[in-house]
């Protein structure tokens, strides 16, 4: 993931549509919920975030979607809050289509 720093210290990525919780070494993301959202042409990854546990249905990531990247479409990461998703994880109805990656 391409990053920059700002003038307050916090990081913003430069080249991703919508980009949750995707710099491991800024603490753990909770209760955050990404929904109903359309990504387009973004330069490098449409859309990151976490999974959520099999067999629920949740708005982690939800009902998204993402087209026309130049990369990956999204990129999705085991919520290191959870014990079980390392057997199994899940994200529900979100889908991306015409990307490189």
């Amino acid at each position: 993931m391409r990053r920059t720093q700002t003038a307050v210290g916090t990081y913003e990525d430069t080249r991703c549509g919508i980009c949750i919780c995707s710099h491991r070494d800024s603490g753990t993301c909770s209760d955050i919920h990404v929904f109903n959202n359309i990504v387009g042409g973004a330069e490098f990854v449409g859309m990151t975030g976490y999974t959520h546990e099999c067999g629920d249905v949740s708005d982690i990531l939800y009902n998204n979607t993402v087209h026309s990247i130049e990369g990956k479409g999204i990129d999705v990461q085991l919520d290191p809050n959870s014990a079980t998703q390392l057997t199994c994880a899940e994200m529900s109805y979100s889908n991306s289509y015409k990307c490189t990656e």
